[in-house]
Order: C-alpha cells, then sequence, then structure tokens
C-alpha cells in the first residue's frame, strides 16, 4: 500500500505544479494583452517613399502630389513638387524594365510595361527636375503594327492615296 501512497503523492505535486505553472504563465500573459489592445500605429511611409494617387496614365497610378497637366492619346505629361529622385524610385517599383538610362537632366525608363497593364504596350517614361519639383512624362511608344507583307507596291501606294507613280490623287479619285 506504501507504493499508491507515493504514487497519490507525486500526483498531487504535479498538478499542484502544473496550475501554478499556468498561474505564473497568465500573470505574464495579461500585461501583453492589454499592450495589444493598444491601437497599432498607422502603417507610415519610409522617408522618399511615395503614395499612389487616384491619378492615372496609362493604367500607372501616378504618385500623390503628381498634378497631370496634359493629357494627349498617346502622351501624358504631369509635373509635381516632389524631389525626381523619389519619382524615379517610385516608379521603377511599378513597371517592368531592361534598364534605366540615369543623366544630369533625367532618368529614362524605355520600352517599359506597365506592372498590372496590357503586356503588349510599351512606353517611355522620363522623370526630370523642373523649377520647383519633377516633370514626369509618359508615351506610348509601341510600335505600329506592320502593313501586310503580301501586297504589292501598286496596291500599298494605292492604300497611301497615291497614284503608281507616286501623286498624290485627287480627293475625287480616294475611294
Amino acid at each position: 500500500m506504501g507504493s499508491h501512497r507515493r504514487v497519490a503523492i507525486v500526483t498531487a505535486i504535479l498538478a499542484i505544479a502544473i496550475v501554478a505553472a499556468c498561474r505564473s504563465r497568465t500573470s505574464e500573459v495579461a500585461p501583453a494583452a492589454s499592450a495589444s489592445a493598444v491601437p497599432k500605429p498607422v502603417d507610415r511611409l519610409a522617408p522618399g517613399e511615395l503614395a499612389p494617387s487616384k491619378n492615372d496614365a496609362f493604367g500607372l497610378r501616378l504618385p500623390q502630389g503628381m498634378e497631370i497637366k496634359a493629357r494627349f492619346p498617346s502622351k501624358v505629361h504631369a509635373r509635381g513638387k516632389l524631389r525626381p529622385e523619389d519619382v524615379a524610385n517610385y516608379i521603377r517599383q511599378r513597371v517592368v524594365v531592361r534598364y534605366v538610362e540615369l543623366g544630369a537632366a533625367a532618368t529614362i525608363f524605355p520600352r517599359v510595361t506597365i506592372k498590372g497593364g496590357p503586356k503588349d504596350r510599351l512606353y517611355t517614361i522620363e522623370v526630370a527636375r523642373s523649377p520647383g519639383g519633377t516633370q514626369l512624362t509618359i508615351t506610348d511608344a509601341t510600335p505600329l503594327p506592320k502593313p501586310p507583307v503580301k501586297m504589292s507596291e501598286a496596291q500599298l501606294m494605292e492604300r497611301a492615296g497615291l497614284t503608281p507613280d507616286g501623286k498624290v490623287k485627287h480627293l475625287d479619285e480616294l475611294e
């Protein structure tokens, strides 16, 4: 019977140790739980990092602080009171580019595709210092489709509105 008594005592000691360990952990967790009740700080941008705005040029969201000054079918001009280095870094994160041309006056991103944009469109993006900030120019640089190769020279001239000898057709002769 002595062995049963020892097992009961060891079991009781283990139970007390487990309860004590749980209580000490709960008291350790309580301050952490109250610390998590404090609202987390708002997400902040790193120094020089720019946030996207609602302004859009060919599917590229421009950084906050850049205002579109002119929009044409194949070109957009924007200007803002931002550092050119910050704008160039913003653009670099949002385009697929093989190389960047760095110059004293401008940073040029040639033949880029815009991430999330159409894969068949190419753009040239220029970021240049301007008085009081940055000038951003985005140009659609997608090559024009080639004419069909099965056309004869006479057919190509006709299509261009020229006579077979290369003169411009009169308006009444055009179809």
